[in-house]
């Protein structure tokens, strides 16, 4: 509500004004009766065109989309429609901004680039921040070069209220000179004055990979060759391929269907909560996640793919008195992903199924069980090189992931028009990979590649600290004018440990650690901490309500700058 000044007579005015985001704004009069309440209705009819949508990235306050110079694009998770995690709701839902998937097995990350790539030598990845607070959002690549989880998707996709994206290098003004690949800011959703409402989401589904997906293998039988892969006659080759083949002949092979015959699997179990009094509302939401995916049926070997995600979020917001804002928002996150050897990988299993020899396929002792299965030692794919389909899916690779986010945000309004703000926030992720070939899993006696085994083993710790400051002013000059003004400090402090080890030749089965290993022992230690920070203000003013102006300045500097350097100036 806005009072208008009294005019001479003493009379004055109260206007009652709401909006919300999605929907056009509208404004209401009322008659005031001494010593009666006036209750006063509101009806609001969605927007379209959402030019008052109100939004907070690009201003560093809430501020209608029609008054920014930037273009701010919105995201709401859709509803009643099943979202597995965060990639998959900025997926496609916004020009500009792309998920670029990774190889398509469960529980792999995509990395999101805003309006293409910057940059050939430093991240494309745009920084994001949950709830005010930066946070940790690399992942879509594992230490040990396989794929992995994105940190991105290590946040509840169901506690998600909406999602603001900052396109392009004007982000830099107001978040740094990380920025300059775009700023996606995520807000949880908060409780809600009222009684305790309960919502339980249960949700199952079945994962098949279509057969368009799958690559074929040609090829054409020639028998009148004497080199080294004319020993299989077409009499010799048949169980392999459930046929007897004919000299001269091209044929066709889906052979990467043999890996996608197991039908996968998901499970989730959401439970939300959320209410509160004038004082203090509440929102928690625990989820759990499990899926299996079609990758792998245990007959190649005991690599597959497969992923588990359990989380939790609490949001807190407490208002003690009329001028002072507290907001608490926790969130904790414990995953584990289950990868085979795959994607751009020449030890990949689909890489080298995609480089089938089926004319030189084998089985050593002739015994065949069944289509491109042998009972013992052999060749049945027909690999040339690296390793057989088979050793490769021996190899195991895991990342788990623990992972804690907090954040506090103080709002305190000291005059009328003048508030100040105050977000800090801690983003704390632990990460530890593994990557494993047991004692003797050339069980085809092909790969030289290390066939007494090897281990590799990488744990990080990563940690954000951000402390964000605000002060704005906004104020209504005259009928005509309206500023609203914005300065504040930002620091950004990001600290890196990791250590990894690794060795090879294990002296017999059985063995899973690094120190038993015979050759090739390796250790590496890393350390790295990158404190970002900068001065800011920012002034809009707008004329009736139809053309706004804005100027901004940003004083940065980094510890990557060197000691010496100074700031950069936006």
């Amino acid at each position: 509500y806005r009072l208008v000044v009294p005019n001479v007579t003493g009379e004055f005015r109260i206007e009652l004004r709401a909006r919300t985001i999605g929907y056009t704004q509208v404004t209401r009069a009322a008659n005031l009766v001494p010593d009666q309440v006036v209750r006063v209705d509101f009806g609001l009819a969605q927007s379209s065109l959402q030019l008052d949508q109100v939004v907070v990235t690009g201003s560093g306050q809430a501020t209608e989309v029609k008054k920014l110079g930037n273009t701010i694009a919105i995201v709401k998770p859709p509803e009643n429609m099943p979202m597995t995690d965060v990639s998959n709701i900025l997926q496609g839902r916004e020009p500009g901004l792309v998920g670029l998937p990774s190889g398509g097995l469960t529980g792999e990350g995509a990395k999101i680039r805003i309006r293409g790539n910057a940059s050939l030598s430093q991240t494309n990845e745009p920084i994001i921040f949950v709830d005010g607070i930066r946070i940790n959002s690399g992942g879509g690549q594992a230490a040990n070069g396989n794929v992995g989880s994105s940190r991105l998707d290590d946040f509840d996709p169901a506690s998600i209220e909406r999602v603001e994206i900052l396109k392009g290098a004007a982000a830099a003004t107001l978040y740094g000179t990380e920025a300059s690949n775009g700023v996606i800011q995520i807000f949880t959703k908060r409780g809600n004055v009222g009684a305790p409402r309960w919502n339980i989401t249960m949700q199952q589904e079945a994962i098949q990979m279509p057969d368009r997906v799958a690559p074929n293998s040609f090829f054409l039988r020639d028998d009148l060759r004497a080199d080294s892969l004319r020993v299989n006659r077409p009499s010799a080759v048949a169980p392999l391929l459930g046929y007897t083949p004919v000299p001269y002949q091209v044929y066709e092979e889906p052979v990467f269907k043999d890996f996608l015959t197991e039908n996968g699997s998901a499970n989730t179990i959401t439970a939300q909560v959320q209410g509160g009094t004038p004082t203090v509302t509440y929102f928690a939401s625990v989820r759990n996640q499990s899926e299996d995916g079609p990758f792998g049926n245990g007959s190649f070997g005991p690599s597959d793919d497969l992923a588990r995600r359990q989380q939790a979020t609490v949001n807190l917001q407490l208002i003690p008195t009329s001028k002072l804002r507290i907001g608490l928002r926790t969130s904790y996150t414990n995953s584990y992903l289950r990868s085979p050897e795959a994607n751009n990988n020449i030890y990949g299993s689909n890489s080298l199924a995609m480089m089938a020899r089926p004319e030189a396929a084998n089985c050593t002792n002739s015994a065949v069980a069944g289509r491109f299965r042998c009972t013992a030692a052999g060749n049945p794919f027909g690999n040339q090189a690296f390793m057989t389909v088979r050793e490769s899916m021996q190899q195991l690779n895991e990342q788990s992931v623990g992972r804690f986010s907090g954040a506090m945000d103080l709002q305190y309004a000291i005059l009328e028009g003048l508030n100040f703000s105050l977000t800090g926030g801690y983003d704390f992720t632990a990460q530890r990979d593994v990557g494993f070939s047991p004692f003797g899993y050339n069980v085809d006696l092909f790969t030289a590649q290390t066939p007494d085994g090897a281990r590799f083993v990488r744990q990080e710790r990563q940690g954000v600290i951000t402390m964000d400051s605000k002060l704005a002013w906004n104020k209504q000059i005259n009928e005509t004018w309206e500023s609203s003004f914005v300065a504040g400090l930002q620091v950004f402090n990001n600290q890196t440990t990791s250590s990894s080890a690794s060795a090879t030749n294990f002296p017999g089965p059985g063995i899973e650690v690094v120190g038993a290993g015979g050759q090739n022992q390796q250790v590496g230690e890393g350390f790295l901490t990158t404190i970002n920070g900068g001065y800011f203000a920012q002034e809009q003013l707008s004329w009736n309500d139809y053309l706004t102006g804005t100027v901004g300045g940003r004083y940065d500097f980094s510890s990557a700058f060197g000691a010496d350097a100074g700031g950069v100036f936006y």
